[in-house]
């Protein structure tokens, strides 16, 4: 028979699973039951992918004009520019839906040291664990990211589609006084980028 001292006590379990609920119900739920399900296949839960998750979503599957129509459909503000670009050549979207592994962060923790945006794109291309999202990626970020704070601005680190100017953009996911809206952002590759914005990447598989 075990000593009193090698025993589990119900006290110890039921403190293991308030804790437990409490992070996988928190603010970063996604990586906690990312590397919860690591750990029950005796894996590693703490790797890098894991640590950098934001958020795992099932992209692609979905036409263009369907994607604009059940983002308005959920309320969701599109921008002129925004959807000038969804009905772009250059717009891409898979067939076959598959789930993708997002990391959000201001572009100064990626580990980028450049200062334009041409070599953010090159940052990204050429980078081991990150990658650049692909352009459907920001209709099924809107859908889930709907806690988004007020006033905050991420940007998707992308391939840029031509708006209705000619500039060469980007989508952005946005809060503001209309309420959780996708519209653009202009950058050429000569131009200056803020490390203190944030910017969400494909986490490579």
């Amino acid at each position: 028979m075990k000593h009193d001292s090698q025993l589990i006590t119900l006290l110890e379990i039921k403190g293991l699973i308030n804790t437990l609920w409490d992070r996988l119900t928190g603010p970063d739920a996604h990586t906690w039951l990312q590397a919860f399900k690591q750990f029950l296949r005796k894996e590693n839960p703490w790797t890098d992918r894991i640590i950098n998750l934001w958020r795992s979503v099932v992209v692609g599957g979905s036409t263009a004009e369907r994607l604009m129509d059940e983002s308005i459909e959920k309320g969701f503000k599109l921008g002129i520019d925004a959807e000038y670009m969804t009905k772009s050549d250059q717009f891409e979207g898979s067939i076959k839906p598959k789930k993708v592994d997002f990391v959000k962060k201001l572009l100064k923790e990626y580990g980028f040291t450049g200062t334009t945006f041409g070599e953010l794109l090159e940052f990204f291309r050429n980078h081991p664990l990150y990658q650049l999202c692909e352009s459907e990626d920001v209709y099924y970020l809107r859908a889930t990211y709907t806690d988004q704070p007020k006033d905050e601005q991420v940007r998707l680190a992308m391939e840029t589609i031509i708006n209705s100017d000619g500039a060469t953009s980007i989508f952005v996911l946005d809060h503001n006084a209309e309420g959780l809206c996708i519209r653009d952002n202009s950058y050429y590759s000569t131009d200056k980028v803020n490390l203190y914005y944030f910017w969400v990447a494909r986490i490579r598989k």
